[in-house]
């Protein structure tokens, strides 16, 4: 008996044995390499930002003030500090125009912007180009009248004293320069203005001034397409599709310069 007991463990541990090597083995697991942990200098490596223009303009105070092409209304209109404060921006003076009082501003505001001054006089042009020419000292007494920035109808220029009166003022120039009117929904391209007053435009760089000081140069490839235009909220301003600085969008220009290296 002992020894079919014997027999019987014996095959039972055989057979144990035998399922224990039938089971499959377990999938071996792969093991990750590290990845390299970054290093103090890497993590410190940025991509430049890019510079905005306004950071890189030289200061105002070291533009070399040269021949301009003056616009009239933003001259006038006081939008944003700049080349006047709240205490000095333009005042009207009540005048006698046709038998009425009328609130005007004097031309001096607008003919102080002329680098060269005006010393020989100038030619003031209205809309449909009839010529009329102004003394120096016709100039200094002559007021602008204008019926609102906001509005479609030409300003007025008119001498108190002389009587001297031009209606629908488009320009006036003088020797080298020149000052414009941009009312309301009116667009002036650039080339047309530099073809006024005879400016090159095929080499030269000249600086769109903003009311705020704030400029950007315009090459020939910038102001071949660009254009001044009168905004319905009485404003002025010019449009560069190609210019980079500032998306070619400048608010209230006040004048063109040409630049002097």
């Amino acid at each position: 008996m002992k020894k079919i007991l014997s027999v019987v463990l014996a095959l039972s541990l055989v057979l144990s044995l035998a399922a224990c090597g039938a089971k499959a083995e377990e999938p071996k697991t792969e093991e990750k390499k590290a990845l390299p942990v970054a290093t103090e200098a890497a993590e410190e490596e940025t991509v430049p930002k890019e510079t905005l223009y306004k950071d890189a303009m030289i200061p105002f105070e070291d533009i070399i003030p040269a021949e301009r092409i003056v616009i009239l209304q933003n001259t006038l209109n006081f939008g944003r500090e700049g080349f006047y404060t709240e205490e000095t921006k333009p005042a009207t003076t009540d005048i006698t125009m046709d038998g009425a009082t009328v609130a005007a501003y004097s031309l001096a505001y607008p003919l102080n912007f002329l680098t060269f001054g005006y010393e020989n006089g100038a030619t003031v042009v209205d809309e449909a180009g009839n010529e009329t020419a102004f003394s120096k000292e016709e100039l200094e007494g002559s007021y602008v009248y204008i019926e609102g920035f906001q509005s479609y109808t030409p300003p007025v220029v008119f001498n108190p004293e002389t009587g001297a009166k031009v209606v629908d003022f488009d320009h006036l120039i003088t020797d080298n320069e020149m000052v414009i009117s941009i009312i309301t929904e009116q667009s002036r391209r650039c080339m047309d203005m530099f073809a006024l007053v005879g400016w090159d435009t095929a080499s030269t760089t000249y600086h769109v001034m903003a009311t705020d000081k704030f400029f950007v140069p315009a090459t020939p490839v910038d102001y071949d397409d660009g254009e001044i235009r009168g905004a319905l909220s009485g404003s002025v301003n010019g449009t560069f599709p190609e210019m980079v600085p500032a998306q070619g969008k400048i608010n209230d220009v006040v004048y063109i310069e040409k630049v002097v290296n």
